[in-house]
């Protein structure tokens, strides 16, 4: 920013920077306006640091501007639009700095500053006539960031309001001053801000409620996760066991049917080799018999060939007896 001593241009730049704050509230009342209740919105408050150290800037470079202007132009009535202008975005960053402050992500990144009363036309104009009415310049800020891609302030002609020629300027010095403007009542605005503080208390309490009850949805949700991959792991296990059990059944089972098998073949072995011995047996018994018949044969055959003789000795022996026994007449 250039120091200039046309107030004209100070009215321009004054226009312009208030363009710039009005943007900048619209867009953190969008932003807020697209806060989540199931989210922590820590993108969204993040977005909100920029905007804080630039319209605190712009306010504090703003306040130096008026008072210049005031010192500089004793035409109160045509300052009066910026008057109204700056106590409206006033008392709308006091309600922003209010809201970014119960944000502790927010305050944990910056420190949020905090704006007093708007000064009244009163202090303002006992300043300018303490202040000696010398031709100077306009404060400058270097600090001032006004080439943000995300806001261009209007270039607007803004009209003439003051001449820069010393007649005029000297004709205005001795000028009745016009009547005090308006005051804002500040009775309202207060009582308003207290409402709309236990309004954004009670919706900070809601919303803090809504995330620990996310919380705890989450971690209910998390731990009945666990508890059901727990029975899954436990069910695997089971039916781990269970197939091997069946396996060792199945094989004891093949090993038992193989045993008997083999008994059972042993068995008809042995049986074939029974009949097999009873056979040989009977065989035997057979041959045996076969041979006493034999040997019965040949003892009955040989009595035969002997029984001649004896027989006609004991005839010869009958008859003998017989004629001792009867004698021949």
């Amino acid at each position: 920013m250039k120091g200039t001593d046309d107030p004209n241009e100070g009215y321009e730049t004054i226009s312009e920077l208030m363009d710039l704050q009005d943007k900048i509230d619209h867009f953190q009342k969008l932003i807020f306006a697209h806060f989540r209740a199931n989210s922590n919105n820590e993108c969204r408050i993040a977005a909100l640091v920029p905007l804080v150290e630039e319209s605190n800037g712009i306010y504090t470079f703003l306040t130096s501007m008026l008072v210049a202007m005031h010192k500089r132009v004793d035409a109160m009535e045509a300052l009066q639009p910026l008057r109204h202008r700056f106590n409206l975005q006033h008392y709308a960053l006091r309600k922003f700095y209010y809201e970014c402050s119960n944000l502790k992500y927010l305050t944990s990144l910056i420190t949020v500053p905090t704006l007093g009363q708007v000064r009244k036309k009163k202090d303002v104009t006992s300043e300018e006539r303490s202040g000696a009415r010398t031709r100077g310049t306009f404060p400058v800020n270097h600090s001032l960031r006004l080439h943000s891609p995300i806001f261009r302030p209007c270039k607007q002609e803004p009209p003439q309001l003051f001449s820069t020629t010393e007649s005029n300027v000297s004709r205005s010095r001795h000028a009745t001053p016009p009547p005090p403007p308006p005051e804002v009542d500040l009775w309202n605005e207060q009582q308003a801000q207290m409402k709309e503080q236990q309004r954004l208390q009670e919706q900070q309490r809601m919303w803090e409620l809504q995330q620990q009850q996310l919380r705890q949805q989450q971690e209910q949700q998390a731990a009945a996760e666990r508890l059901r991959q727990q029975q899954e792991y436990e069910e695997m296990q089971r039916r781990q066991r269970e197939r091997e059990r069946m396996q060792m059944e199945a094989l004891q089972q093949r090993h038992v049917e193989g045993r008997l098998f083999e008994l059972e073949r042993e068995i008809l072995n042995y049986r074939n080799q029974h009949e097999q011995d009873q056979m040989t047996v009977q065989q035997y018994d057979r041959v045996r018999r076969s041979h006493d018949q034999l040997t019965d044969l040949l003892r009955a055959t040989v009595f035969c060939l002997n029984a001649p003789c004896a027989a006609c000795e004991s005839i010869g022996r009958r008859d003998g007896t017989a004629a001792k026994e009867y004698p021949t007449a």
